[in-house]
């Protein structure tokens, strides 16, 4: 198997996942977004995003690329790179998108966020790929004997956020979903996640 190979229900089986469904973010301070990230998703607009590469390009990217900006000490954002978790275990593939707690690194090193674009534009059917790659992130970061307790991640459609967060088995689900229409909220998730990082 491979990461997009699990469904949620296969994935929390397998790895004897204890799910629940929780608020993750319980004091959020909104975010204003950039006047370049602003004009880049107006600009988006102009285009069809019917397809996933479209949605990815046009709105997941420049939302990732401005926390990064804000983040620029702390993080790097990979794309399009191969996480090898485990791959007797199937957790292995390669991932939309992984957020590093290595400062500007070309290798990927301490995974900490990953986030899955949703399959058919529906965020329910990519839940059990992204719990795969958090599952993955953290047996990456257990070979390479980094401490990172907590593992974030995201399926996202572009328009629609869904958060999850892993701590050893324990797995929650966001009850909230957070939506791009509401940029400064968004933003300010994301930014939780990555003062999280410690």
């Amino acid at each position: 198997m491979a990461y997009n190979e699990f469904t949620l229900e296969a994935i929390e089986e397998t790895f004897e996942l204890k799910e629940e469904t929780n608020f993750l973010f319980q004091n959020i301070t909104p975010i204003n977004p950039t006047s370049w990230l602003l004009e880049t998703l107006q600009k988006a607009k102009l285009m069809p995003a019917k397809s996933k590469k479209a949605r990815s390009e046009l709105l997941i990217t420049p939302v990732l690329l401005t926390l990064a900006e804000q983040n620029s000490n702390k993080i790097t954002i990979f794309s399009g790179e191969n996480l090898e978790g485990d791959s007797e275990k199937g957790l292995n593939g390669e991932c939309d998108y992984i957020l590093s707690k290595s400062l500007r690194s070309f290798s990927l090193k301490a995974p900490v966020f990953a986030l899955v674009e949703a399959k058919q534009n529906i965020i329910e059917n990519s839940m059990g790929q992204c719990v795969a790659q958090m599952l993955g992130a953290q047996f990456f970061n257990q070979k390479k004997k980094t401490s990172i307790p907590v593992i974030y991640g995201c399926v996202s459609n572009g328009e629609i956020w869904q958060f999850l967060r892993l701590e050893n088995k324990n797995l929650t689900t966001d009850t909230d979903k957070y939506y791009l229409n509401n940029l400064p909220e968004l933003l300010g998730v994301l930014q939780v996640v990555v003062d999280d990082l410690g």
